[in-house]
């Protein structure tokens, strides 16, 4: 099996959430918590909308792409 995802410049949450100097200085910790929360809703619909559910069974910062 292989997955093939488009590149992305910005890279993983994890890198642009501790990683990135610059996008440090401009996200505040509001704009953080919504990047999460809106990885949060996009997996609770997932799980609970779709039919039948997708389980993402390993979601890290580093697994999430901008």
């Amino acid at each position: 099996m292989f997955l093939i995802c488009d590149y992305m410049e910005k890279g993983s949450l994890f890198s642009i959430l501790f990683d990135d100097a610059e996008a440090m200085e401009y996200l505040d910790w509001r704009k953080r918590v919504n990047m999460v929360k809106g990885t949060a809703l996009g997996l609770s619909y997932r799980h609970q909308r779709l039919h039948p559910p997708i389980v993402q069974r390993d979601v890290l910062a580093n697994n999430v792409f901008n």
